[in-house]
Parts: C-alpha cells; sequence; structure tokens
C-alpha cells in the first residue's frame, strides 16, 4: 500500500503540475469512475484494503489541488521536500547500487537449525551438501521457483537502471518462470503480460492498474519492487505522452 502514499497528489490524479482547475476536476471525476468500489479490475490487482486506500488518497489530493490556498502550500511542501525540482508526473528512476542483491528478496536463505552433538554411540555421518540459495553458490530460489545462479546476470541485475518489458521477460526466463505461473500467482491475465513484456504500453489499463501490474511482476521475480516501478512507468508515462 505504500506506493500509494509515496505518489504525489499530481501523480494520484495523473495531472500536471500546471492543471487548471477544470483540468483538476475532470482528473477527479475520472478516477474516482475509474477506481470505484464497483470496479472488479480495481480488486482484481489490489487488495480491499489498497482499493480503499486509493480512493482516500483521490479525495484528498482533489480537496487540497482544487482549493487554490492548499494547493499553493502543497506545491510549497513538495518544493521543500524536492528542491532541485519543481512538483512532477514522473518519479525519477534511482541507479541501483552495485551490492543490490541484498535487497532483492530473491534468495531466501534456510533457517538456522541448533547444533546436534552427536551420540557417542553413533558414528558421525557426513551432511550431503544442499543446493545452495546464496548467489554464485549453485541455486537461487524465488517465491514460485528454484533456477541455476549465474553471477554475471546476477551482477547486470544488481547494476539495471532501466526495467523495460524486455528486460522482465528476460529476468522471468532466468528465474524460470512460466508467463501461466506468472500470470496464476499474481492474478494478472496473461495478455496484459505479454502488453508488459513487449512494453505495448497503449494496450495496458489505466496507470495506477499498471503500477500494481508491476510492483506485482517485481515481487515475484525477487526484484526491487519500487525501482522496478518507477523505471516501468516512467517509460509508460513518456509513451503515452506521445
Amino acid at each position: 500500500m505504500g506506493h500509494f502514499s509515496e505518489q504525489s497528489f499530481y501523480e494520484i490524479l495523473e495531472l500536471s503540475p500546471h492543471a487548471n482547475s477544470e483540468e483538476i476536476q475532470k482528473a477527479f471525476y475520472k478516477a474516482k469512475a475509474t477506481y470505484s468500489p464497483a470496479s472488479t479490475a480495481l480488486y482484481s490487482v489490489f487488495s480491499e484494503s489498497e482499493a480503499q486506500e486509493l480512493l482516500r488518497l483521490i479525495d484528498e489530493a482533489y480537496a487540497v489541488l482544487s482549493n487554490s490556498a492548499k494547493r499553493r502550500e502543497y506545491d510549497k511542501t513538495l518544493a521543500k521536500n524536492s528542491p532541485s525540482a519543481e512538483p512532477s508526473s514522473a518519479t525519477p528512476i534511482q541507479k541501483t547500487p552495485a551490492a543490490a542483491t541484498e535487497d532483492l528478496p530473491d534468495f531466501m536463505l534456510p533457517a538456522t537449525e541448533p547444533v546436534k552433538t552427536p551420540s557417542p554411540s553413533s558414528p558421525t555421518k557426513a551432511k550431503e551438501p544442499e543446493p545452495s540459495s546464496v548467489p554464485g553458490k549453485g541455486y537461487g530460489k524465488t517465491i514460485i521457483s528454484h533456477y541455476n545462479v549465474d553471477e554475471s546476470f546476477e551482477t547486470e541485475i544488481a547494476n539495471q537502471t532501466v526495467f523495460d518489458g524486455t528486460f522482465l521477460q528476460k529476468v522471468r526466463h532466468y528465474k524460470n518462470i512460466s508467463i501461466d505461473q506468472l500470470s496464476e500467482t499474481s492474478r494478472i491475465s496473461r495478455p496484459y503480460l505479454i502488453s508488459v513484456e513487449t512494453n505495448d504500453f497503449h494496450a495496458l489499463p489505466a496507470p495506477v492498474y499498471v503500477r500494481g501490474f508491476i510492483m506485482s511482476v517485481a515481487r515475484l521475480l525477487g526484484l526491487n519492487e519500487r525501482l522496478t516501478a518507477d523505471s516501468y512507468m516512467k517509460l509508460f508515462k513518456d509513451s503515452r505522452d506521445k
């Protein structure tokens, strides 16, 4: 749910920071219609609590942006938090540190078990080595798959700054996840996943749905959710603005 609150009111209503009062009102009505409680698509992407939080933020965004005094104060707050840039509807892409494998939930380490002292009457048996879930030492895990770790590709993922559909597909193949597995687990329809991976931005639904798609896909692929979503949504917005 945090990714909603991290967006500005302009992003919530899909507005330019320079939108006039008429544009704000139209955007509000459009958002309320698109994300109404009657929307079955909304609840197929977000949980009920997430959907309620989104609707609350839509109302709050309109209440602030439609009031000139409140909007001025809000814009000052945005400028204060981002002194180098004016309020923007595009979230900047952040560069992943070289050691980003620590931030990626790719590899689930087994719980540490207490050391057992062997009985004097029983011979000590050497334990068979298990496939490791540590990068570069055998096998890796995601929530829904196991795969052979490729250190060079792990480094590529760690240093990646642009997560378009082609790269997401490359990661999916590497981590041994079929598109049907991804669709079933994420509850995102197969056609939408194909559109995501082929960068067919105009075949995708409204931005808030797409951001939800990318957050879910990133989580299942073991990627940094925020970084992946910010990167993909910048490409999505740029394409839609053309």
